[in-house]
Formats: structure tokens, sequence, C-alpha cells
């Protein structure tokens, strides 16, 4: 049987690091992107005032020297679909320093001295309560996916434990208890437990 591994106290430093070769890993995607597509100097980007280039896969390629209203030093670089929706749900998320998504940064937290967001839900090794503090809605609900495995609608995750439904609660119990199961067992799934873990990967945090 094919051994799991599971992020462990001494396993868990690797993660910061993973999920910063993932995001290397998507920027030199972008950047390859760009480089093999040319910019169509015969089409225009479709959202007027849209800063940046139309390219000749069908893309577009924005080059605003911002972020959340902010300057920076380098262009923006990012591509999407050279549509107008596709254009306008990027400048808002990315360069609109008054969207929901820039006010959910940690970030904005900081500037606005904004109390910090905390915490309350099971640890998944089942030893006693989270209560780590993290700046800004953005960065809680990251914590929450690393942290928690939690999947779902993340307006839940600021919504208090006392105040979930019997069945939410379930969600966080029940992975609880597989992980107690897996350590257990040698820090292997059995059949059964295996399965539920892939469903526990594809299930969503119940509405209520």
């Amino acid at each position: 049987m094919a051994r799991v591994r599971a992020i462990t106290p001494r396993n868990r430093a690797t993660v910061p690091r993973q999920r910063a070769t993932m995001l290397h890993n998507r920027a030199a995607r972008a950047a390859q992107v760009a480089q093999v597509a040319q910019v169509d100097h015969t089409q225009s980007p479709t959202l007027a005032g849209a800063v940046g280039h139309a390219l000749t896969n069908g893309m577009f390629q924005c080059t605003r020297m911002d972020r959340h209203g902010k300057p920076t030093n380098t262009e923006c670089g990012n591509t999407m679909k050279n549509e107008k929706h596709h254009i306008r749900s990027h400048l808002n998320k990315l360069h609109n320093p008054d969207s929901k998504y820039a006010k959910s940064q940690a970030s904005f937290a900081k500037a606005n001295e904004l109390p910090q967001l905390r915490c309350d839900r099971p640890r998944l090794d089942g030893k006693g309560w989270c209560t780590r503090a993290r700046s800004g809605q953005h960065s809680l609900v990251e914590h929450a996916h690393r942290d928690h495995e939690f999947r779902g609608k993340s307006d839940s995750l600021f919504t208090p434990w006392k105040d979930l439904s019997d069945k939410q609660r379930a969600y966080y119990l029940e992975r609880i208890d597989l992980k107690k199961r897996y350590e257990q067992n040698g820090s292997v799934y059995n059949p059964e437990d295996e399965t539920l873990r892939k469903r526990f990967e594809k299930e969503k945090f119940p509405d209520a």
C-alpha cells in the first residue's frame, strides 16, 4: 500500500518552500507564455483604457506598474484572455486599492491598524485549539487552507466556533479523527481511511 505523507512538525517547514516553488513556477509559466506569444499590433485590448498588450495567442498582458494602487518597480506581467470581463476582474483584484480583495490583504490591515483575526478551530492533530492570529482576511483564509485542510466558502471562517452548526463542526472533527487513526497506524491509511481521505480532499465545507 502506498504511504501517504502527512504534514507533521518535522516537515511543516517545507510547506512555505513548496508554496514559494509553486509561485515561482507559476511566474515562470506566465513569462514563458509572454515570450512565446508576441504582441499583436493588429489587435487592441478589448477593455478601453486597459494598460497592456493584446497578444497573438488571444491573451492580454497587463503592463501596469502598480499593485493595489501603489507604484511598483516592475510591470505587472499577468496574462489573461483578451476579454472585457477577464481584464476587468484582474484590474479590480490587483490594481484597485478599494477592492474587496485589496482590503483583505495583510498590508491593508497593518496600514490601517486593524485588529488581527484569530483562528478558533480545533487543531488538525487533535492537540487542543488553534489560536493563530493573522493580519487581514486573506492571511486567515490561507492559514485555514494550509493548517486545517479547509475547502469551501471562506465566509464561514469568520464565524465563531460556537455559532457553527453540528454539521459544520463535524467537518473539522471528522478530519481530526482521520488524522489520529493515521498516526496510530504507523503513518499509513488503511483502505477505508484512504477512501475517506480522498473524499475529504474534494469535500467542501457545508453551508449549514
